[in-house]
């Protein structure tokens, strides 16, 4: 663990970093600064949280990137680091002391075994894996440095990492040769071992030194044998919950078995050889569970992305490209609750995963691709098919063919941004061409229909100078359907014939009045003479012909148009009187040959009457 003066440094060289950089990933700062990623992420945690960098993460290693010095922003960026130091300092301290100097030493020999195990397998380490080697010892160095104290075993330590970080230096950077690298990996190796041993030796030292402190208050016999049956009791339990798989509460329940082991003193160690053997021996046991724990945990999520990233590739195959990028996602979040270690199968994972998404991208280019030249041959399509409408003036179809361009341009990915942006103009264009065809073919219709509207006019009016009513009527009716199949708009143009039209039809009207004044009167006066002739043929005594020229007058005066209710009641006082007239002299005549004759009953000729009555004016 580095100490608060470094943290600060180091800190202050992070935002640095990344204020130069713009942007830089977590992975490339970590080499930069010579630590361990996960150390520099902590570490981005708290700069984002005062507000100096953002944390974006990825498929890959997550990027930080500066935000600038926000006007909010109330003290300088100087002070605001060194806030976060203190914060990160105060974190790192708290953690460590969370673990014991035991305990963090087995973690540290773990990671040791990890890294041995990479560098064994490899035949030739490349430089990232170096780089990243290197960050695990720079942390262990740290820790080893500001933990132990001064001591032989901490100086073989701490030289021994000089001498590993000098090879590993050289394989990251590529300076070193096919030939010595056997020897560099051997070095390592002996190193890595030499490392082992005397971090054992410290813990060690540090478990000698705080048994001779615990000495200087020894409690009474008593009190050590109860402790000592207490963790014997405490050790048998925790065995059983390792036994089950519950490796948590056995983990918690060994932190109680430390802290009491940590009350005993010296003196009563000697006497219960066989019960500090059995913490030794469950120490041992736990810390190898845990390792198999991580292991068993590490295969089976690496299956599940193995799974997922071959299911990636099938449906990227058949063209499902949501369906391929929803199963990376559920392998990239797999990938980041992957537990600590395994660096060389983390890193083949990660280049698999990486792959997979550059095929994907890849596919779904092809894809996308083939989709808008598909896309773009149908719209090149409906421009010919426009054109040619627009030949033949043919504007409702090519307008509907337009609005289906339109449809299909929207479908267009915004991956195509700027073929979809000029494709849209090139039908604006189309749409602009179709309004001013269609413009054009409307004022052509009207100036057309308003030809035929005025010669039809000038018919009635003909028609009525000549006073031939019946053709102004059939003519006025056809102009009136002619005016209403006239185009919307042009009402500047529509009122001067609509107000010729009004006037024709006034006119028209007059001349219908003239007409039936003069048919009314026609009727009126051959009405008057036939009652005349029927009462000279009642004078007569002819009363069979006087019939006959009552039965006209009846027909004649049902004829009569509507109005001239005066002249009409007239004419139904006569008739009535001759009709009395008439029956008076039937009435004189023999009986049988009052019943031949056709005579109408007084309700008939009341009826007549009343019919010509209701008529309308």
């Amino acid at each position: 663990m580095a100490n608060q003066g470094e943290v600060t440094t180091l800190v202050d060289e992070l935002f640095d970093l990344v204020k130069e950089r713009g942007e830089i990933s977590i992975d490339e700062a970590a080499k930069i600064l010579k630590t361990n990623p996960k150390v520099v992420e902590q570490w981005a945690l708290f700069l984002e949280e005062d507000n100096l960098i953002t944390i974006n993460y990825g498929l890959s290693s997550p990027l930080l990137r500066y935000v600038g010095k926000s006007s909010s922003e109330s003290q300088p960026v100087q002070s605001k680091t060194e806030e976060s130091s203190k914060r990160i300092n105060k974190g790192l301290i708290s953690s460590e002391k969370e673990k014991s100097t035991s305990e963090r030493g087995i973690d540290i020999i773990a990671m040791l075994k990890d890294i041995e195990g990479i560098i064994k397998n490899s035949k030739s380490l490349d430089s990232a894996t170096a780089s990243e080697i290197l960050s695990q010892l720079e942390e262990i160095s740290s820790y080893i440095d500001s933990v132990y104290a001064d001591s032989d075993a901490k100086k073989k330590i701490l030289s021994a990492y000089q001498i590993i970080r000098k090879v590993l230096e050289n394989f990251a950077t590529g300076k070193i040769s096919a030939m010595k690298a056997k020897v560099a990996k051997n070095t390592t190796l002996k190193n890595l071992k030499e490392m082992q041993t005397q971090i054992l030796s410290l813990i060690d030292i540090e478990e000698q030194k705080r048994l001779t402190d615990v000495e200087k208050n020894l409690p009474s016999e008593g009190t050590g044998s109860e402790i000592f049956s207490e963790i014997k009791y405490l050790i048998e339990q925790s065995k059983e919950l390792a036994r089950k798989g519950d490796l948590d509460k056995a983990r918690q329940m060994y932190k109680r078995i430390s802290e009491l082991r940590a009350q005993i003193p010296a003196i009563y160690y000697k006497k219960n050889v066989e019960v500090v053997d059995d913490i030794v021996d469950f120490d041992r046991q736990l810390a190898q569970n845990l390792m198999k724990k991580s292991e068993e945990e590490f295969n089976s999520k690496e299956k599940q992305i193995m799974i997922l990233i071959s299911e990636a590739k099938s449906y990227a195959g058949r063209g499902k490209i949501s369906f391929a990028e929803d199963s990376l996602r559920k392998a990239t979040k797999l990938f980041n609750e992957l537990p600590s270690g395994f660096l060389k199968r983390k890193s083949e994972l990660q280049s698999k995963m990486l792959r997979t998404k550059a095929r994907l991208l890849q596919t779904k280019r092809d894809i996308e691709t083939k989709k808008f030249s598909m896309t773009e041959d149908k719209l090149n399509a409906i421009k010919k098919k426009i054109d040619s409408l627009l030949a033949k003036k043919e504007i409702k179809e090519a307008k509907n063919l337009l609005d289906l361009a339109n449809k299909l341009i929207d479908t267009i990915s915004n991956d195509f941004y700027i073929e979809k942006k000029r494709i849209r103009g090139e039908f604006i264009q189309i749409s602009h061409k179709i309004d001013t065809i269609s413009e054009q073919i409307h004022r052509e219709t009207f100036a057309e229909g308003m030809s035929n509207l005025n010669s039809q006019i000038n018919i009635i009016e003909k028609a009525i100078n000549s006073k031939n009513t019946a053709l102004a009527i059939k003519s006025y009716l056809e102009a009136v359907s002619l005016f209403k199949k006239l185009p919307e708009g042009f009402l500047k143009d529509k009122i001067p014939v609509q107000e010729r039209l009004l006037e024709d039809y006034s006119k028209i009207n007059e001349l219908i009045l003239q007409d039936k004044i003069k048919n009314f009167s026609s009727s009126f006066n051959k009405i008057k003479d036939l009652i005349e002739q029927a009462n000279e043929n009642i004078n007569k005594k002819e009363l069979k012909k006087a019939q006959e020229i009552y039965e006209e007058i009846l027909r004649l005066y049902d004829q009569l148009p509507g109005g001239f209710l005066e002249k009409k009641t007239m004419l139904r006082l006569q008739i009535l009187n001759l009709y009395d007239k008439l029956r008076e002299e039937y009435e004189e005549v023999n009986k049988s040959i009052l019943s031949s004759l056709n005579l109408f009953p007084n309700e008939s000729l009341k009826n007549v009457e009343n019919n010509q009555v209701n008529k309308k004016e």
